[in-house]
């Protein structure tokens, strides 16, 4: 069963799946936007149009923001609870999004190992 976003706003956001509601952090689409460009090694796996959830970063061929993964996994929930969740995601995609990430965070880190 895909999950019900019952509530934007206020303390934050509430999703709501068969067995379980989860809280999530605060966050505008307009935020996420500005923040993710889909780099070109993800092109084909995320996507962005303008007339699809106002341009926010979503997994090709669905309306599942990119960042909604980061939230499940930052909060303790696997990879198997967000597939299941957020069904149109492959497991193909979301691992791609999380390699691409991990490299990213590497390479942020790898200069200060340096000094």
């Amino acid at each position: 069963m895909a999950p019900l976003l019952n509530r934007i706003g206020g303390r934050g956001r509430e999703v709501h799946t068969s067995s379980k509601v989860y809280e999530l952090p605060k966050r505008s689409v307009r935020a996420v936007r500005d923040i993710m460009t889909i780099p070109p090694e993800l092109e084909g796996i995320l996507a962005s149009t303008p007339d699809t959830l106002h341009g926010a970063v979503r997994f090709a061929g669905t309306r599942v923001f990119a960042y909604q993964l980061f939230d499940y996994i930052l909060s303790g929930r696997t990879l198997d609870q967000f597939l299941n969740d957020f069904e149109g995601v492959s497991r193909e995609q979301a691992k791609a999004v999380m390699r691409w990430k991990l490299r990213e965070v590497h390479n942020e880190l790898e200069p200060a190992t340096r000094a």
